[in-house]
């Protein structure tokens, strides 16, 4: 299907060109907004994260950065719940799967992190 500016240069007169020049520039407009717009992040999910010290000890142990647990935690694969707690996963660039196990506090608005663990590929 044309765009709407095209069927106004094929229906009308060549002095009409100033309006679908005019509709040409929104419609460009229009795209380049989208665009930035799709490009920006989402918000946070999860905007405060807490660590339980066994977490932390893990995370060391098995070189899981803070940011890695953010970005699984706000853009999870995949999420389920175990044993009164949630657990969230993601694939990582480097083939393997973190798993991050966790419960939800102060409505929803802050993570408490319970553990945290791979499954499969490298720790890259």
């Amino acid at each position: 299907m044309l765009p709407l500016a095209h069927i106004y240069l094929k229906t009308y007169s060549p002095n009409r060109l100033t309006i679908a020049h005019i509709l040409l520039t929104i419609q460009s407009r229009n795209k380049e907004s989208a665009n930035a717009t799709s490009e920006r992040k989402p918000p946070l999910a999860y905007p405060r994260i807490e660590y339980d010290d066994h977490a932390r000890e893990r995370m060391q142990q098995r070189r899981v950065s803070a940011r890695q647990i953010a970005r699984t935690l706000n853009n999870p694969d995949r999420v389920f719940p175990s044993r009164g707690a949630l657990v969230a996963e993601r694939r990582t660039d480097a083939g393997n799967t973190l798993r991050v196990i966790y419960v939800e506090r102060e409505g929803g608005s802050t993570v408490y992190v319970i553990t945290v663990y791979r499954m499969g590929g490298s720790t890259r």
